[in-house]
Protein backbone atom coordinates (compact mmCIF):
# COMPACT_ATOMS: atom_id res chain seq x y z
CA UNK A 1 0.00 0.00 0.00
CA UNK A 2 2.85 2.01 0.53
CA UNK A 3 4.55 1.39 -2.41
CA UNK A 4 1.38 2.53 -4.89
CA UNK A 5 0.74 5.75 -2.62
CA UNK A 6 4.62 6.56 -3.49
CA UNK A 7 4.32 5.79 -7.00
CA UNK A 8 1.34 8.32 -7.44
CA UNK A 9 3.41 11.39 -5.72
CA UNK A 10 5.50 10.85 -7.91
CA UNK A 11 3.57 10.60 -11.07
CA UNK A 12 1.47 14.00 -9.60
CA UNK A 13 5.44 15.33 -9.63
CA UNK A 14 5.93 14.45 -12.71
CA UNK A 15 2.92 15.55 -13.95
CA UNK A 16 3.68 19.21 -12.64
CA UNK A 17 6.94 19.56 -14.08
CA UNK A 18 6.55 19.41 -17.47
CA UNK A 19 7.40 22.58 -19.19
CA UNK A 20 3.88 23.41 -20.95
CA UNK A 21 1.80 23.39 -17.42
CA UNK A 22 4.36 25.47 -15.76
CA UNK A 23 3.85 28.08 -19.07
CA UNK A 24 0.24 28.23 -18.60
CA UNK A 25 -0.08 28.75 -15.47
CA UNK A 26 2.20 31.46 -15.27
CA UNK A 27 0.64 33.17 -18.52
CA UNK A 28 -2.82 32.87 -16.55
CA UNK A 29 -1.33 34.83 -13.72
CA UNK A 30 0.04 37.26 -16.08
CA UNK A 31 -3.65 37.70 -17.15
CA UNK A 32 -5.27 38.13 -14.32
CA UNK A 33 -2.42 40.76 -12.58
CA UNK A 34 -3.46 42.77 -15.78
CA UNK A 35 -6.96 43.05 -16.12
CA UNK A 36 -6.76 43.94 -12.27
CA UNK A 37 -4.30 46.87 -13.49
CA UNK A 38 -6.69 48.14 -16.49
CA UNK A 39 -9.66 48.18 -13.74
CA UNK A 40 -8.54 50.87 -11.40
CA UNK A 41 -7.04 52.86 -14.35
CA UNK A 42 -8.82 56.33 -14.57
CA UNK A 43 -8.79 58.33 -18.05
CA UNK A 44 -6.43 61.82 -17.71
CA UNK A 45 -8.89 64.77 -17.27
CA UNK A 46 -8.59 66.75 -20.56
CA UNK A 47 -8.71 70.51 -19.78
CA UNK A 48 -11.33 72.65 -21.29
CA UNK A 49 -10.22 74.30 -24.33
CA UNK A 50 -10.85 78.33 -24.41
CA UNK A 51 -13.92 80.19 -25.94
CA UNK A 52 -12.70 82.46 -29.03
CA UNK A 53 -14.91 84.79 -30.82
CA UNK A 54 -13.75 86.92 -33.93
CA UNK A 55 -15.44 90.43 -33.86
CA UNK A 56 -17.20 91.57 -37.54
CA UNK A 57 -16.50 94.69 -38.51
CA UNK A 58 -20.10 96.77 -38.85
CA UNK A 59 -21.47 97.24 -42.21
CA UNK A 60 -20.66 100.38 -43.97
CA UNK A 61 -23.98 102.79 -44.45
CA UNK A 62 -25.24 102.73 -47.83
CA UNK A 63 -24.91 105.48 -49.24
CA UNK A 64 -27.57 108.27 -50.44
CA UNK A 65 -30.01 108.31 -53.08
CA UNK A 66 -28.78 110.45 -56.00
CA UNK A 67 -30.84 114.13 -56.18
CA UNK A 68 -32.89 114.88 -58.70
CA UNK A 69 -35.92 117.08 -59.44
CA UNK A 70 -39.31 116.06 -58.71
CA UNK A 71 -41.96 115.21 -61.51
CA UNK A 72 -45.16 114.25 -60.96
CA UNK A 73 -48.58 113.32 -63.37
CA UNK A 74 -51.73 113.71 -62.46
CA UNK A 75 -54.38 110.61 -62.85
CA UNK A 76 -57.94 110.25 -63.09
CA UNK A 77 -61.07 107.95 -64.05
CA UNK A 78 -59.88 108.30 -67.39
CA UNK A 79 -56.57 108.17 -67.58
CA UNK A 80 -55.48 105.34 -65.88
CA UNK A 81 -54.60 102.11 -67.34
CA UNK A 82 -54.50 98.62 -66.73
CA UNK A 83 -51.77 97.42 -69.25
CA UNK A 84 -49.02 99.56 -68.27
CA UNK A 85 -48.40 101.43 -64.26
CA UNK A 86 -47.66 105.16 -64.66
CA UNK A 87 -45.24 107.34 -62.69
CA UNK A 88 -47.42 109.64 -60.52
CA UNK A 89 -44.53 110.99 -58.79
CA UNK A 90 -40.63 111.00 -59.00
CA UNK A 91 -38.47 112.01 -56.36
CA UNK A 92 -35.14 111.68 -55.05
CA UNK A 93 -35.70 108.72 -52.82
CA UNK A 94 -37.72 106.69 -55.07
CA UNK A 95 -40.81 106.91 -57.35
CA UNK A 96 -44.36 106.26 -56.79
CA UNK A 97 -46.84 104.30 -59.75
CA UNK A 98 -50.05 103.91 -60.59
CA UNK A 99 -52.32 100.98 -62.09
CA UNK A 100 -56.13 100.66 -62.49
CA UNK A 101 -58.72 98.24 -62.99
CA UNK A 102 -62.02 99.78 -63.87
CA UNK A 103 -65.41 97.46 -64.03
CA UNK A 104 -68.80 98.54 -63.66
CA UNK A 105 -67.77 102.71 -62.61
CA UNK A 106 -65.92 100.81 -59.50
CA UNK A 107 -61.79 101.88 -60.02
CA UNK A 108 -59.52 99.69 -58.57
CA UNK A 109 -56.35 101.63 -57.93
CA UNK A 110 -53.09 100.30 -57.22
CA UNK A 111 -49.82 101.86 -56.03
CA UNK A 112 -46.28 100.68 -56.34
CA UNK A 113 -43.52 102.65 -54.12
CA UNK A 114 -39.95 101.77 -55.40
CA UNK A 115 -36.87 103.25 -53.07
CA UNK A 116 -33.79 103.64 -54.95
CA UNK A 117 -31.65 103.81 -51.64
CA UNK A 118 -31.44 101.91 -48.28
CA UNK A 119 -29.71 105.03 -46.82
CA UNK A 120 -31.44 105.88 -43.64
CA UNK A 121 -32.53 109.69 -45.00
CA UNK A 122 -34.09 108.19 -47.97
CA UNK A 123 -36.69 105.89 -46.05
CA UNK A 124 -40.25 106.52 -46.98
CA UNK A 125 -42.37 107.16 -43.84
CA UNK A 126 -45.40 108.45 -45.15
CA UNK A 127 -46.94 108.70 -48.46
CA UNK A 128 -50.51 110.82 -48.49
CA UNK A 129 -52.75 111.03 -52.18
CA UNK A 130 -55.65 113.88 -52.02
CA UNK A 131 -58.58 112.59 -54.53
CA UNK A 132 -61.61 114.47 -56.02
CA UNK A 133 -63.97 111.88 -55.84
CA UNK A 134 -65.95 109.32 -53.45
CA UNK A 135 -63.23 106.94 -51.88
CA UNK A 136 -64.81 104.09 -51.11
CA UNK A 137 -61.71 101.35 -49.17
CA UNK A 138 -58.36 101.51 -48.93
CA UNK A 139 -55.64 99.06 -48.09
CA UNK A 140 -52.28 98.71 -47.01
CA UNK A 141 -49.51 96.28 -47.05
CA UNK A 142 -47.91 94.25 -44.02
CA UNK A 143 -45.95 97.17 -41.47
CA UNK A 144 -48.21 100.01 -42.78
CA UNK A 145 -51.31 101.67 -41.85
CA UNK A 146 -54.08 103.44 -44.09
CA UNK A 147 -56.25 106.23 -42.69
CA UNK A 148 -58.90 108.22 -44.55
CA UNK A 149 -59.86 111.47 -44.59
CA UNK A 150 -62.92 112.94 -45.95
CA UNK A 151 -63.42 116.26 -46.17
CA UNK A 152 -66.27 116.53 -47.64
CA UNK A 153 -68.90 120.50 -48.59
CA UNK A 154 -71.50 121.32 -50.84
CA UNK A 155 -69.06 121.62 -53.63
CA UNK A 156 -66.65 119.03 -53.86
CA UNK A 157 -66.25 115.45 -52.12
CA UNK A 158 -61.88 116.02 -50.93
CA UNK A 159 -60.52 112.80 -49.30
CA UNK A 160 -56.91 112.41 -48.24
CA UNK A 161 -55.72 108.73 -48.27
CA UNK A 162 -52.82 108.30 -45.56
CA UNK A 163 -49.93 105.54 -45.51
CA UNK A 164 -47.60 105.67 -42.86
CA UNK A 165 -45.39 102.80 -41.72
CA UNK A 166 -46.18 101.22 -38.74
CA UNK A 167 -42.48 100.24 -37.61
CA UNK A 168 -39.04 101.46 -38.42
CA UNK A 169 -36.87 97.88 -40.20
CA UNK A 170 -33.05 97.77 -40.29
CA UNK A 171 -31.60 99.38 -43.22
CA UNK A 172 -30.45 95.93 -44.11
CA UNK A 173 -33.94 94.60 -44.10
CA UNK A 174 -35.69 97.96 -45.61
CA UNK A 175 -38.27 96.92 -48.73
CA UNK A 176 -36.88 98.74 -52.24
CA UNK A 177 -40.03 98.04 -53.61
CA UNK A 178 -43.51 98.10 -51.87
CA UNK A 179 -46.90 96.65 -52.81
CA UNK A 180 -50.23 96.29 -51.95
CA UNK A 181 -50.99 100.40 -51.39
CA UNK A 182 -54.60 100.54 -52.82
CA UNK A 183 -57.92 102.71 -53.11
CA UNK A 184 -61.00 102.05 -54.51
CA UNK A 185 -62.99 104.85 -56.07
CA UNK A 186 -66.80 105.29 -57.71
CA UNK A 187 -67.76 107.00 -60.56
CA UNK A 188 -65.43 110.09 -61.81
CA UNK A 189 -62.46 110.79 -59.83
CA UNK A 190 -58.98 112.39 -60.17
CA UNK A 191 -55.97 113.36 -57.76
CA UNK A 192 -55.43 116.54 -56.67
CA UNK A 193 -52.10 116.02 -54.37
CA UNK A 194 -49.28 114.14 -53.37
CA UNK A 195 -47.42 114.29 -50.14
CA UNK A 196 -44.16 111.91 -49.25
CA UNK A 197 -42.37 112.00 -45.80
CA UNK A 198 -38.80 110.77 -45.80
CA UNK A 199 -36.08 110.54 -43.53
CA UNK A 200 -35.12 108.01 -40.30
CA UNK A 201 -38.05 107.74 -37.75
CA UNK A 202 -35.23 108.95 -35.16
CA UNK A 203 -33.86 111.69 -37.40
CA UNK A 204 -34.35 114.19 -39.26
CA UNK A 205 -37.41 114.57 -41.20
CA UNK A 206 -37.80 115.84 -45.15
CA UNK A 207 -41.34 116.46 -46.77
CA UNK A 208 -42.10 116.66 -50.93
CA UNK A 209 -45.44 118.26 -51.06
CA UNK A 210 -47.55 118.71 -54.69
CA UNK A 211 -51.46 120.25 -54.57
CA UNK A 212 -54.08 121.67 -56.96
CA UNK A 213 -54.46 119.25 -59.62
CA UNK A 214 -55.04 120.19 -63.45
CA UNK A 215 -57.63 122.64 -62.59
CA UNK A 216 -56.93 124.32 -59.39
CA UNK A 217 -60.33 122.82 -58.08
CA UNK A 218 -62.15 119.81 -57.02
CA UNK A 219 -65.34 120.19 -58.56
CA UNK A 220 -67.06 118.05 -61.09
CA UNK A 221 -70.33 119.97 -62.85
CA UNK A 222 -71.71 116.51 -63.49
CA UNK A 223 -69.13 114.05 -61.19
CA UNK A 224 -71.91 112.17 -60.10
CA UNK A 225 -73.04 110.90 -63.60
Amino acid sequence: MLGTTSNSLASNDRVLSLPWLRLCVGITVAVAVCSCRDSRSVAPEVPPQPLSFTLQPPRPEPPPAEPRDTTWAWIDSARCGSTAAMTILDLSPGEVSAQCTRIDGVTHLSLTLTIRSQHRADQVRRLALGFCGDVVAAEAPSAWTVSIDRRDNCCARLVDVTWARAQSPSLQNAALRIVGLKVVLKNRWRSFSYSVDVGDAGGFMSSVSVSGGPHHSCFYPDDRN
